[in-house]
């Protein structure tokens, strides 16, 4: 996503959709970063902070459906930043299942 200014306004939330296709170990974090540069080299460099109380889909949720994240309070994040998604693999590459975003909404007062 691009660079999001946490200052310009008050009570930022995120929200948005997530659905898979045989996950099967595989996890989709939310994240939350002050001091990458939107360099998509310096990403692994930079310190990424979990947004923690998004439902994201799990394994056990039927691969079809898409299931609502809730909405997320950004207001723990000071300054500028970016947020982003980290997909990590089970470690099975025969088994590494899919994830699908959709619907990503930033909302503010």
């Amino acid at each position: 996503m691009p660079e999001i200014d946490f200052d310009a306004q008050d009570g930022e939330t995120i929200s948005f959709k997530t659905s898979n296709s045989f996950s099967d170990g595989s996890v989709l974090t939310l994240l939350f970063s002050s001091d990458w540069d939107g360099n998509s080299n310096t990403i692994t460099a930079s310190a990424w902070d979990s947004l923690p109380g998004a439902y994201i889909v799990q394994d056990d949720d039927f691969y079809g459906d898409w299931y609502t994240s809730g909405k997320i309070s950004l207001d723990c994040i000071n300054g500028k930043g970016y947020i982003g998604f980290k997909y990590k693999g089970s470690g099975k590459e025969d088994f590494d299942g899919t994830y699908e975003i959709d619907e990503i909404i930033i909302n503010s007062n």
